[in-house]
């Protein structure tokens, strides 16, 4: 059944391999993102081990200072454990207590952690103490819970009483007491010390925690017991005390991050808890100041690899414009390489390239394959009668005719020698060839290009010659340039006779 020459569909196209300008491009960016993403790892590694290592350091610190505080609170504790043993052996007469208060007075002196160290009889009155002074009425104890512990238990070891809540902290007192008896072993009394909290917050200030650092000795029930920097308004409920309390009962060291309530300062924490007295060392150093050198650090890094990211981008830019301006170049050489200069269409070197390539095809895929040469006639005289120059510019005319009726990607117009033009059609049966040569022929009829010389139409005419072959398997010793044989043939015949013809290759000329 005949066929026209658009009787097959295009083949889908693939999909186009990257150029190695984008490959260029890609490999650049995926080096610049390298290295700032190795950058970054590294920073924010550093980062939480920078943090992590403030967290040693301060449950280090807190260690220390747990230790400090209950080296603190034994010594309290045997001071309050020889005035016992003394008021067992010298009783509560008024001559042992004024013996006694002296023993306080010089005490207290010797011990600057100690504000004062009393004695309180079995009803909770007030017997003697440090004082320089004697003040018989002292407000009584008997409510005290510490005294109410000591007169209901019959336990001889150190009583820890945290101050009373709610009250500024240079009024509170941290209490640590032990019971003693009558020499028939009967409740006698309870000797009281009382700590001094800015004993602790002096201690405190000769470490360097930060601008923003603290450090808080806390009772176990979150009550505070002293704190630098000191202030005598801090009140309870603070969210880091709260914090290590809770945390101490679970593990009694260790380290939290957390965001102060009071003034916002991101800090980083670490606790400690008493082993025998019931208190927590809890050192903050703000996040900040612990990340300071950090900071540095990264500022100085970011700075080089800045450079060293933007130098690889412009060193890469200019050499991707570079290698765009090669390509660009070597796309045009190819080009001319294989155009022809005067017409625009392929030259010969590509036409006989595409030849090769789409006979192969054919007998692969088992498909027709067509050629259509285009002669124009007597083109001699026109050069002879209207010269060179407008020789050249009915050559652009023609071909821009035959450009005009390959309407196929894979149809290739080209020229062939002097004024001989071909237009190869892949795919296309003899009749659906003969109807594209046909068009061409009247269409550059039609164009009415003066020719005195080509009688007896005086216009620009040209004859065409086709042929079409089926290669296939069968015929393996048939090589492409019969194809060409065969339509340089029609041509010839079309120009025999009569010119401004189409002859298509007869049967007997393209049998298999």
């Amino acid at each position: 059944m005949p066929s026209d020459h658009l009787h097959e569909t295009d083949p889908p196209r693939l999909l186009r391999r990257p150029s190695s300008i984008q490959l260029l491009k890609g490999f650049i960016v995926l080096v610049c993102l390298a290295i700032l993403g190795l950058e970054g790892w590294r920073d924010w590694s550093e980062h939480e081990g920078a943090l992590e290592e403030t967290e040693t350091q301060m449950v280090n610190l807190a260690r220390s200072l747990r230790q400090h505080a209950e080296d603190t609170f034994e010594m309290t504790d045997y001071a309050l454990a020889a005035v016992v043993d003394l008021l067992q052996v010298d009783g509560t007469s008024p001559e042992a207590l004024a013996h006694l208060h002296s023993i306080l007075v010089n005490r207290v002196s010797l011990l600057p952690r100690l504000k004062e160290i009393g004695v309180y009889g079995p009803n909770g009155e007030w017997l003697t103490s440090s004082s320089q002074e004697l003040v018989p009425d002292r407000a009584n104890l008997n409510g005290r819970d510490f005294f109410i512990h000591h007169r209901n238990t019959l336990s001889r070891r150190a009583f820890f009483a945290p101050p009373e809540r709610g009250r500024p902290l240079g009024e509170r007192v941290t209490t640590i007491s032990r019971r003693f008896n009558n020499p028939d072993g009967t409740f006698g009394g309870v000797v009281v010390a009382s700590v001094d909290p800015s004993y602790f917050a002096r201690f405190y200030s000769q470490f360097d925690i930060g601008r923003n650092g603290s450090i808080s000795l806390v009772s176990t029930d979150g009550t505070l017991l002293s704190r630098f920097p000191f202030n005598g308004f801090v009140r309870d409920g603070n969210a880091p005390r709260t914090i290590a309390a809770e945390r101490a009962s679970r593990s009694p060291s260790g380290a939290f991050r957390f965001v102060s309530p009071i003034d916002g300062i991101d800090r980083v924490s670490g606790y400690d808890s008493g082993t025998y007295f019931p208190f927590v060392v809890v050192a903050a150093k703000s996040r900040d100041e612990a990340l300071a050198s950090w900071w540095s650090d990264v500022a100085h890094r970011g700075v080089g690899v800045g450079i060293l990211v933007g130098s690889i981008g412009l060193l890469g830019w200019r050499l991707v414009i570079q290698s765009r301006r090669r390509e660009n170049a070597e796309a045009k050489l190819a080009v001319l390489a294989r155009t022809d200069g005067l017409t625009g269409l392929a030259n010969r070197r590509c036409f006989d390239e595409q030849l090769a390539r789409e006979w192969h095809r054919s007998i692969r895929d088992r498909t027709p394959l067509s050629l259509v040469i285009v002669d124009i006639d007597r083109f001699k005289r026109f050069n002879d009668v209207y010269g060179h120059q407008a020789g050249d510019n009915c050559l652009k005319t023609v071909a821009q005719a035959v450009s005009t009726v390959a309407r196929r990607p894979a149809d290739l117009p080209a020229r062939y020698e002097g004024e001989e033009m071909v237009l190869l059609l892949p795919g296309t049966d003899a009749e659906g060839a003969a109807k594209v040569a046909e068009r061409l022929r009247s269409a550059i009829e039609a164009l009415a290009l003066p020719h005195s010389g080509n009688a007896p139409k005086r216009v620009v005419t040209v004859s065409i010659g086709t042929a079409t072959l089926h290669p296939g398997p069968e015929a393996p010793d048939r090589r492409y340039d019969s194809l060409v044989s065969l339509a340089d043939h029609a041509l010839y015949n079309a120009k025999r006779q009569g010119r401004n013809k189409v002859v298509t290759a007869g049967p007997e000329n393209i049998a298999a």
